[in-house]
């Protein structure tokens, strides 16, 4: 009998040494959440996000500036514009496009003319991945370098956001810069 429930005792020890069922992937588990709150109109479908219109943050130095003009499928005219003071600013013009919750960022036009590398580089595109949740654009910490040739000493877009203030082309076409008399223009 001992012997019986030691041979049972292993067996259960070996069948517990078995590979389990797999468990539900978490990226699964998440879509699935993701979904659920899409269908009950908690959040918005990452496919269905629209840029164009005019996003703002106001602060004591003064209110930082995005707007976008355009579409999902020909893409967005963009101007963006960080604010450090009376004298300290980033200000550009160029392309987005969105990806899911993500949007590609490239900013070829400041007011002094294009967006240039280091003294005898090739003119280069200040380009990044942005976050964008339909109501909060979110720039990167961490830029490329020709990005600075967009701001003036001490300033960065580097980790600027933006919150939605208004959606549409007129509110968009409204949008002033500093150095642009119109941050974004229908060109």
């Amino acid at each position: 009998m001992i012997r019986n429930i030691g041979l049972f005792l292993l067996g259960l020890s070996i069948a517990s040494c078995s590979a389990p069922e797999p468990e539900p992937k978490a990226d699964q588990e998440l879509s699935a959440l993701d979904n659920a709150a899409i269908d009950a109109g908690l959040i918005t479908d990452p496919d269905q996000l629209d840029l164009q219109g005019v996003y703002e943050t106001r602060s004591a130095l003064g209110t930082d500036r995005f707007c976008a003009i355009g579409n999902r499928d020909a893409g967005y005219e963009i101007g963006v514009l960080a604010v450090f003071g009376r004298d300290s600013q980033c200000e550009a013009r160029g392309r987005a496009t969105i990806n899911g919750d993500e949007l590609q960022i490239e900013l070829n036009e400041h007011p002094e003319g294009e967006v240039s590398g280091a003294e005898g580089e090739a003119i280069k595109a200040c380009q990044f991945t942005a976050f964008f949740d339909g109501t909060v654009v979110r720039l990167p910490g961490e830029l490329p370098k020709v990005c600075d040739s967009i701001c003036s000493d001490r300033a960065s877009f580097a980790g600027v956001n933006f919150q939605l203030v208004e959606q549409g082309l007129p509110a968009a076409t409204r949008t002033r810069g500093r150095g642009f008399k119109r941050l974004c223009a229908v060109r």
